[in-house]
């Protein structure tokens, strides 16, 4: 009998330390601390300061819409905009994940994959402030230093920044205009275009 009592306890330790991973695991995916193992995705590196789940939405919509390439390429934010996890408008997309952490943090760079991304995006976070500028440049410069050849789109907001930018190692260089995100959606989809 106590042997047949142990089993089942357990049994019932090992259920709920199973079930008790789980949540843990979905709860860290759910705030931006899962190590994602992706491969040929879109990394958006920051997110727009002001309602950047609805831009982010509008993005990605376009994006899935626009090409058959790209209709189910899953996305990775890595950004410290979302504390608390992804907001509403993206929370119930499967193809966007959110990695917490910072550009100039070479371990987020590494968990966010961009080894193995398709296409780097890098958003100013504010379109009207030039030294949003300087960020950007630094994100190019270390993304090339770590040898990524993939596409990098990059935000400039100040045009006289634009060649340096593009000498830094941006593929594609887009005015930040939070009303079209048909501009970067562009400069992803047909990188022959300006």
């Amino acid at each position: 009998m106590l042997i047949y009592l142990s089993g089942i306890f357990l049994l019932t330790q090992a259920g709920g330390a199973f079930f008790e991973f789980r949540i843990l695991r979905r709860e860290r995916k759910r705030r931006g601390e899962w190590r994602w193992f992706m491969r040929d995705h879109i990394v958006f590196v920051n997110a727009p300061a002001d309602e950047p789940g609805d831009y982010l939405r509008r993005l990605l919509d376009q994006l899935h819409r626009s090409h058959a390439n790209f209709a189910n390429v899953p996305s990775l934010n890595l950004t410290e905009a979302f504390p608390d996890g992804l907001p509403p408008d993206l929370e119930d997309d499967p193809l966007i994940v959110q990695l917490k952490g910072r550009f100039d943090d070479p371990a987020a760079l590494e968990a966010a994959g961009v080894d193995g991304a398709r296409v780097l995006v890098i958003l100013a976070e504010q379109e009207g402030e030039r030294l949003s500028d300087s960020r950007t440049f630094d994100i190019i410069h270390r993304l090339r230093e770590r040898g990524i050849t993939a596409r990098i789109v990059a935000e400039c907001v100040d045009d006289m920044n634009r060649e340096r930018l593009k000498r830094a190692g941006a593929s594609a260089i887009v005015r930040p205009l939070r009303g079209y995100p048909e501009i970067i959606v562009r400069a992803i989809v047909a990188p022959g275009n300006k």
